[in-house]
This record gives structure tokens, C-alpha cells and sequence, in this order.
């Protein structure tokens, strides 16, 4: 059978970094999803896939110990409207994979007829993943954001962040201020550098010390740290920070006050039973492995 390679340089030609069309397709991504026109795994068809993770203590030469991000996953879905398209994204990840000068995350997407299972096309990810997850801030931003928005903040200045910036700034014209906290110089310096390139709008740039430096007075906030394991460990947003019309973009996580969330806030999500097939994982989770086991969020994938 034939179908299409196409290596990164041929997805950039293809226009996989029009962060602009990907705006749109999210949109109606959501808009499919929200009309319920999709599958993805196991039974609930809301799995965010299957994860093979490692033993602590491999019992097999040449097994793989467990670390962290140490994983491989395979999401599979189904998805109707006008794509009418089955496909995979599969990713293994390794955090020492900087040591050898490669992503944390390696991806592919497989892309497969609906109806014979043929295959269609085998491309690289990292990039449709990247820029898929940073628009979908993009469309929040279009339609939640206050329309006189002139203060974007950034936490986490990492792939997720640039691309969720790059995505906010299409449909917020009005932007002018950046707030960024980060962690390394390193990230800071290439974040930096791909501000001055991509989003020539924001005149004035603030690296803030702490996360409440960052949060208050801005309009749109977009938490794109990775995300640790435990809860516990999420950033904490207190309340009193937050400028009244505010909006939190959420591709990674934090903690908020639980009455904050019950009474001061709208909560809007991109798709409910995902995160309901989630928490049912977690439960069967804790009932074999005790109270204490936490599962990293969906969304947390770059």
C-alpha cells in the first residue's frame, strides 16, 4: 500500500506553523467534538489513550527502568465533521533525551481510512502537537478574553508557552504587555528571542520573580509550566492576585482556591467527558495503588 511520509521541513511546508488556520481548525474541532461526532478510546470513547510506563525495578535485561517521563503512549481517535478520519498520535518520552539533544517527547501521527483501515499518511508530530495545544488557548482567548485586553502573562516559557502566546496574540489585537516567569535562562533567552521575532505587538516585556508578580494586573494568563506529578505540587493562585475579567488559559495546571472556583469564577472546558474518563482513572488508580497515587493531567502533554 502507499501512502504519504511527511518528515517536519515537509509538515512546515504544508503550513503545520500557521498558527492562524490553526485557530480555526481548533474552533471547529471543538465545535465537532461538542456535537459528539468523534471517538476516542476505550469503552467510555473518551480516553485520552494508553499509557506503557516502565517497572521501578525491571526483572529483564534491557528492560527500561521506570524515570521520570519515562513513558510511551498511544492515543487513537476517530473524528467526523468534515475530516472523517481515523489516526494515532504515538510519542515515547524521555526526560534525559536532552542530554543527547532531542525533544523530551518524540511523535509521530498516523493518519488511516475510516472505513478499510489503510494507511494514509505518516508524519512527524511535535510540531502539529505543539501548535494544536497553543491554539486551543487561541480560541478560549477569541471568545472569553475581555475585548479591551492589553496584558498577556506567561508561566512557563516553553514550547507550550510560545505557541499559546503566538495563539493569543491572533485574536487579541489589542495586546501590548507581556509578563513571563520562568524557571532557566535558558528558556527565558529562547522565549525572548521568538517574542521579538513572532509577536511584534507586545511593546513592553516584564520578567517577573514570582508567579503573583505575573498574575496580577493581567487580563489573559496562560499556565504552560510542565505540570507536576502531585496535586499538591501544582502552582497556587491565590484569589486576591486576580484582576476582576481575567482570564486563565489552562494547558497545564495549577491550584486554586476550592471556593474561588465554586462562586468567583466561570469554568469553561474543552471537552467534559475526557476529564470524567480521567477521574475514573484516578479512582481505579488509588484502589490499586493507595491514596496517595496522583495521575499527571491530561492536558499536560505538550
Amino acid at each position: 500500500m502507499k501512502f504519504l511520509y511527511l518528515s517536519e521541513p515537509d509538515m512546515i511546508a504544508a503550513g503545520v506553523k500557521d498558527i492562524g488556520a490553526c485557530v480555526d481548525v481548533m474552533e471547529d474541532l471543538l465545535l465537532t467534538l461538542n456535537r459528539g461526532d468523534y471517538i476516542m478510546g476505550g469503552q467510555n470513547h473518551n480516553s485520552h489513550g494508553t499509557q506503557l510506563c516502565f517497572p521501578d525495578h525491571p526483572a529483564f535485561p534491557g528492560m527500561p527502568a521506570n524515570a521520570d517521563d519515562r513513558r510511551f503512549m498511544a492515543m487513537p481517535a476517530y473524528l467526523g465533521g468534515r475530516y472523517q478520519m481515523a489516526g494515532m498520535k504515538w510519542y515515547g518520552s524521555n526526560v534525559d533525551n536532552k542530554a543527547h539533544h532531542l525533544p523530551r517527547s518524540i511523535l509521530m501521527m498516523m493518519l488511516n481510512n475510516k472505513d478499510t483501515g489503510a494507511p494514509l499518511a505518516l508524519m512527524s508530530a511535535n510540531l502539529v502537537s505543539c501548535y494544536r495545544t497553543g491554539a486551543i488557548p487561541g480560541v478560549g482567548a477569541k471568545y472569553l478574553a475581555r475585548k479591551d485586553a492589553t496584558t498577556i502573562s506567561i508561566y512557563g516559557p516553553g514550547v507550550m508557552g510560545k505557541t499559546s502566546l503566538l495563539a493569543v496574540t491572533k485574536t487579541c489585537p489589542n495586546l501590548r504587555t507581556l509578563k513571563v516567569k520562568g524557571r532557566g535562562q535558558r528558556s527565558l533567552d529562547s522565549f525572548l528571542a521568538f517574542v521579538q521575532k513572532e509577536c511584534p505587538q507586545l511593546t513592553e516585556i516584564m520578567i517577573c520573580d514570582t508567579l503573583e508578580e505575573a498574575v496580577r494586573d493581567s487580563d489573559i494568563i496562560c499556565m504552560t509550566s510542565t505540570a507536576p506529578v502531585k496535586e499538591a505540587d501544582f502552582p497556587y493562585i491565590d484569589k486576591a492576585w486576580i484582576k476582576k475579567g481575567a482570564l486563565f488559559c489552562m494547558p497545564s495546571a495549577a491550584r486554586f482556591n476550592d471556593d474561588f472556583l465554586s462562586h468567583d469564577c466561570k469554568l469553561v472546558v474543552d471537552n467534559e467527558k475526557l476529564y470524567e474518563a480521567w477521574a475514573e482513572g484516578i479512582c481505579l488508580s488509588q484502589l490499586r495503588n493507595g491514596p496517595d497515587h496522583r495521575v499527571q493531567i491530561p492536558g499536560s502533554d505538550p
